[in-house]
């Protein structure tokens, strides 16, 4: 066949490329001839500029694979229209395939997020940790889940988590968002260790700064509404938590029979505590009262439905999250006041610390090993007229 206007690129046997007129192809009027794994080929093309580009970059792939090369024409002409894209974004071909091996190798022997989530809570619920320990850490992943849980976690990339995370600053405290950021970490830590992932993307998001301000309580005004917008039987909690400063979690597994108005004492057994420590927390008078007449001789005080009863009476005090109100509350009114952070239990040790004035007292209370805690945090936060009130909350008179 001969060659009109033909011009030759290469010069040993297996780089040589040549271009010509094609004369009576339908479509193509310019066509590049080339030799492929000992063969002659050629590919047409509309102009001539495109078949001088294309004959060029082949034969530069020519002299630099070998003409022994098993590369297809189509994979050929990937290599040749891919090396511009990849001269872009500055990375060499070798590398590009480096990454797309490392890339499908890690999908391949990787996990789902959701996947990876139910084995983080699993393993967590094999060692033993307690109940509201994994109830906090699947709340917080399951946030994470619902945007992911379908992907890869291979796939996972830091501007997703931060993305993520800069959503939930929507609604939460920078030190609530933070203690996501601590749980995702600590999941994708366990992906590394169980081969899924080689690095953990959260670790390269920084934590929200967060503004220490004075620890939040109640007002006695608001620590009275509260008792009495409550059903009676969330009511005992709502006191233990108010006057004697035990966690919500503790209240959760709190036993009647753990309360003894003998001696005036709570018990906080060690299986049930954060510290995992044994702790008597003494009663006040006034907490003796509010939960004496609804007390029972055994069985749970926190009852069945207790978070929604918790919930309720602090919407009724005008108390709520932005995350916890449906779009018609929200639209209903534009004063609710965020419930201070741990507001019961920060109440109780500002308000005992102003009127007992004995820190060693109240860390035993509360079940910190020392008073630095106290001193951080509780010192001066509220008068001593305030705490005479507080203290002297007491039920209404029941009725003859």
């Amino acid at each position: 066949m001969g060659f009109d206007d033909s011009r030759t690129t290469g010069a040993r046997l297996g780089t040589k490329v040549k271009v010509s007129r094609w004369k009576s192809h339908p479509t193509y009027r310019w066509r590049v001839s080339y030799i492929e794994g000992g063969k002659y080929r050629q590919k047409g093309f509309k102009t001539e500029k495109l078949a001088d580009k294309w004959a060029k970059k082949r034969g530069q792939e020519s002299v630099e694979f070998g003409s022994s090369t098993n590369l297809t024409v189509a994979e050929r002409s990937a290599v040749i229209d891919s090396r511009e894209k990849l001269e872009r974004i500055g990375l060499s071909l070798p590398e590009a395939i480096e990454f797309a091996v490392r890339y499908h190798e890690r999908t391949a022997t990787s996990t789902s997020v959701k996947n990876l989530i139910a084995e983080v809570l699993q393993t967590r619920a094999n060692v033993g940790l307690s109940d509201s320990h994994l109830d906090g850490l699947a709340k917080r992943l399951g946030r994470f889940e619902k945007m992911f849980g379908n992907e890869s976690v291979a796939h996972i990339e830091k501007s997703q988590v931060e993305k993520w995370l800069h959503g939930l600053a929507k609604d939460f405290h920078p030190r609530t968002v933070n203690h996501h950021r601590t749980a995702l970490v600590l999941a994708l830590n366990e992906a590394i260790e169980w081969g899924y992932i080689d690095k953990n993307p959260a670790l390269r998001v920084k934590p929200m700064k967060v503004v220490e301000a004075d620890t939040e309580v109640l007002t006695v005004a608001q620590a009275i509404e509260l008792l009495e917008k409550a059903e009676e039987s969330i009511r005992p909690a709502f006191a233990i938590g108010l006057f004697a400063g035990i966690r919500d979690a503790e209240i959760k597994k709190l036993d009647w029979s753990d309360i003894d108005f003998e001696t005036c004492a709570i018990h906080v057994r060690g299986i049930n505590a954060k510290s995992a420590k044994n702790r008597h927390v003494e009663m006040s008078d006034n907490l003796r009262k509010w939960i004496q007449l609804l007390a029972k001789k055994s069985g749970p005080v926190w009852p069945r439905n207790g978070r929604a009863l918790h919930d309720q009476a602090k919407l009724k005090s005008g108390f709520s999250n932005p995350e916890t109100l449906s779009e018609k509350q929200k639209e209903e009114r534009d004063d609710w006041r965020r419930w201070p952070n741990n507001g019961l239990r920060h109440s109780y040790a500002s308000y005992h610390l102003a009127f007992h004035q004995d820190v060693a007292r109240l860390a035993l209370n509360m079940g910190h090993q020392d008073a630095s805690q106290i001193f951080a945090h509780y010192r001066a936060l509220v008068t001593q007229k305030a705490a005479v009130s507080y203290w002297g909350i007491l039920p209404a008179p029941v009725s003859s």
